[in-house]
């Protein structure tokens, strides 16, 4: 992948697995599926589903267990810009152990 084309929030989870990360993704949305499953069949068409939804809709669909930060996160991953990832941690913590108690 040439730098003109970055992953984005609608690529699909199929084009993110071109990426270490990607395949990571791909991974846990497989073990969601077994474990939300009642049976291996439907188990292995919903992995194989998700694989056309963007990263968007996967966060839009999960129900909080994929939050936007780690939407990002896993897009700077992917896109080669690990310092993000860890400029964002840092700033949630600042932001939530910053704060002083009354």
């Amino acid at each position: 992948m040439s730098e003109a084309e970055l992953y984005t929030r609608q690529s699909t989870l199929l084009v993110l697995s071109r990426t270490r990360t990607g395949r990571l993704v791909r991974r846990l949305v497989a073990m969601q599926a077994r474990k939300e499953a009642r049976t291996k069949e439907e188990a292995r068409l919903f992995a194989g589903a998700t694989g056309y939804l963007t990263l968007e809709k996967m966060v839009m669909v999960s129900n909080g267990k994929l939050p936007w930060a780690v939407a990002d996160s896993v897009l700077d991953f992917a896109n080669g810009h690990p310092r993000r990832v860890f400029s964002r941690i840092a700033d949630a913590v600042r932001g939530r152990f910053g704060k002083t108690r009354k």
